[in-house]
């Protein structure tokens, strides 16, 4: 399942997932030029984890381009996950807050479209809503 990509950078994207797949399960955050951010569970290591090697602009440092990943026990039920994209930083919550990985990435100029994902054959239901996030700042007037 993959989203329009939208003209705004900045989204947050709730979502509840099946439990144990049996192989990791979450979104790829596609950007333009075949670049991605993937964000996941992966239930063997349970563990959820965030993979930017392939997330576009990583050139710059040889630390940057890396999976991050904190671990998550055994899921009772469903795996729920809160998504904040801003422009070049993405925060990912898992069960209410339970773990959390905030990392920066640098996809190219372009909007940046969620895809979901299962790495073995299943098949079920997945709950998602998205909103499309604005800054709070009011322009600034001219005098």
């Amino acid at each position: 399942m993959r989203a329009q990509p939208t003209s705004e950078s900045s989204f947050e994207l709730d979502t509840t997932l099946p439990p144990e797949t049996g192989g990791e399960i979450g979104w790829k955050l596609l950007g333009p030029d075949g670049t991605y951010t993937t964000l996941a569970y992966d239930p063997n290591k349970r563990e959820l984890f965030v993979d930017r090697t392939r997330s576009g602009n990583n050139g710059f440092s040889p630390q940057f381009s890396a999976r991050t990943g904190a671990p998550l026990p055994a899921l009772r039920g469903s795996l729920d996950l809160t998504i904040l994209v801003d422009r070049s930083t993405l925060d990912v919550f898992a069960q209410r807050g339970q773990v959390a990985i905030t990392n920066l990435f640098y996809p190219p100029k372009g909007a940046v479209a969620p895809e979901f994902f299962a790495r073995v054959d299943w098949a079920g239901r997945i709950a998602v809503e998205r909103w499309d996030l604005r800054s709070s700042w009011l322009p600034t007037r001219r005098r």
